[in-house]
């Protein structure tokens, strides 16, 4: 058996994005892209809505923060399930999970949904919720509001309106 042969099993079992090279990178053995996080992902969508006053999207360029990074990479990498993420996720989807995260932090404290009018999310402080609102209702046909994101999403996941479950 060869490392040809190995490298060829890799692509045809899963995808082109799994190689023997990638391997190597993840496992440390070799230079390359790092894996990203959400956390990662979602602190540079934040600069870039200070910045720009809307939320990134697949044909917003650079990502200033990381030179060598692409926003319409990021995308693909979370869609594609590359970098330490599972297949099928998107960069909208992760943005509006995280806000609805601030909101839950938000709605424990104040006993309520925040409006654009409440100031700074809980874990940004440097963040409104009139950017937020703003940023989404910038995005050329996103038709997004944060009322928009905290009633649908809530509606989702367990209706925020309930008290949080405890684990």
């Amino acid at each position: 058996m060869t490392w040809e042969i190995v490298d060829d099993g890799f692509l045809a079992k899963v995808s082109s994005q799994t190689t023997l090279e990638k391997l190597w990178i993840e496992s440390g053995l070799k230079e390359g892209e790092l894996n990203l996080s959400e956390d990662l992902i979602f602190d540079h969508a934040l600069f870039f809505l200070k910045k720009h006053n809307r939320w990134p999207t697949s044909s917003s360029r650079d990502v200033e923060t990381m030179p060598g990074e692409k926003w319409s990479r990021w995308f693909q990498n979370l869609s594609q399930g590359v970098r330490g993420f599972p297949v099928g996720g998107s960069l909208p989807q992760l943005i509006k999970n995280r806000v609805i995260e601030q909101a839950r932090k938000f709605k424990e404290s104040a006993g309520r949904l925040p409006t654009r009018e409440d100031g700074p999310l809980p874990d940004y402080p440097d963040v409104t919720w009139e950017m937020v609102d703003g940023g989404f209702f910038a995005n050329k046909g996103a038709r997004t509001t944060l009322e928009n994101v905290l009633v649908n999403g809530f509606e989702k996941s367990n209706h925020l309106s309930e008290a949080p479950k405890e684990p």
